[in-house]
């Protein structure tokens, strides 16, 4: 049974793999090279599968050695000391992940408590096989985490040594660069102990005290918050300033209340930061106020036909005008629909009697 699950998880039979789970196949079981079903699917990049493994505990071999000497700090102390990597492999699954690039993968192995300083038999952590790789967006996530990109391997590589891409290599160097926190009233020297935290927004570094570290959702449809961000305190401020101008709009019925917030809101430049499910909510009440505007100015503009023949033409402008919304799922007010009846009705009752 555990030759299938290892089967199944090279193939990515997600289906056999969970039946197989439940029919008590061993999780952390190893093949002939030490690999488990973690790893396998960390390699493949089978992110469904690294789900499934998870919720059956397939973690716990990594997060064992992950807590080391550490005990019940909280989870940025791991981060200090590295470990050498799980009792299985020469690597672990979050080394694959971060070598190959794959960010979900990543983020679910983190948030079960993988940490990205711990170190194969060569030294090497998660930072120096992001770098390796070339996998610019894994090494940010690691930046925001703060982790050390001066560390050595046994070879005594360091990320930079390893980066293979420029836009790898820069962020790098932006690091090691900064030896001050950025925030003006701060300015605390980093070292081992004051560590650097990438804020997500600005791109600069800021020590613990100076930065927010949380959990988001990743898109509108995400049932949980699986994302990991890091902010400096002025950057999470204005962001929080933003999400609360939206509330406000969203409470509005104006669209020029609502296209002001919106604008002002993009002009800021963090759109892309703002809570994800708060984003399309505001996008889409945006685009409904904007096709009702439309559709009640068109209305407005019928209010006097003086050649009645082309009544028939207004009419069916109004019809595609809200036949237009539908089709790109704009779920128009019950108002807006009973005055774009009313409006044709009206049209056509006085064609007919013209």
């Amino acid at each position: 049974m555990n030759e299938k699950l290892l089967r199944a998880v090279k193939q990515n039979q997600a289906e056999d793999v969970r039946e197989l789970l439940n029919r008590n196949a061993n999780p952390i079981i190893e093949d002939k090279d030490g690999w488990t079903p973690l790893i396998w699917a960390a390699v493949k990049g089978h992110e469904e599968i690294i789900r499934i493994l998870i919720k059956h505990n397939a973690c716990e071999p990594y997060l064992s050695a992950a807590q080391g000497m550490e005990g019940e700090q909280e989870s940025e102390d791991k981060f200090k000391k590295p470990k050498v990597a799980a009792v299985v492999g020469k690597y672990n699954p979050l080394h694959w992940a971060s070598y190959k690039g794959f960010l979900r993968i990543v983020w679910l192995l983190l948030k079960e408590g993988m940490s990205p300083i711990d170190f194969d038999i060569y030294g090497n952590n998660s930072v120096h096989q992001a770098c390796s790789g070339g996998q610019l967006e894994i090494l940010q996530c690691f930046l925001s985490q703060g982790v050390d990109v001066e560390i050595m391997n046994a070879r005594r590589h360091t990320p930079l040594h390893l980066s293979t891409q420029p836009s790898v290599k820069e962020i790098v160097v932006n690091a090691i660069k900064t030896e001050v926190c950025q925030k003006k009233s701060c300015k605390s020297r980093f070292d081992f102990a004051n560590v650097r935290y990438y804020c997500q927004n600005c791109t600069k570094f800021f020590c613990r005290n100076c930065k927010i570290s949380m959990w988001v959702y990743e898109a509108m449809e995400s049932t949980s918050k699986e994302k990991p961000v890091c902010y400096c305190q002025d950057c999470y401020d204005l962001i929080k300033r933003c999400e609360e101008k939206f509330q406000d709009a969203l409470a509005s019925v104006e669209f020029e209340v609502v296209d002001r917030y919106y604008k002002e809101v993009l002009d800021e430049g963090v759109g892309g930061q703002i809570e994800v499910k708060l984003m399309h909510e505001m996008q889409v009440y945006h685009t409904k106020l904007h096709h009702e505007l439309l559709i009640r100015n068109f209305i407005r503009s019928l209010d006097v036909v003086p050649i009645y023949k082309t009544i028939k033409k207004s009419v069916k402008l109004l019809n595609d005008k809200v036949e237009d919304a539908k089709n790109k799922n704009v779920e128009l007010s019950p108002s807006v629909i009973a005055e774009a009846n009313q409006a044709t009705r009206r049209l056509i009752a006085e064609r007919n009697l013209r």
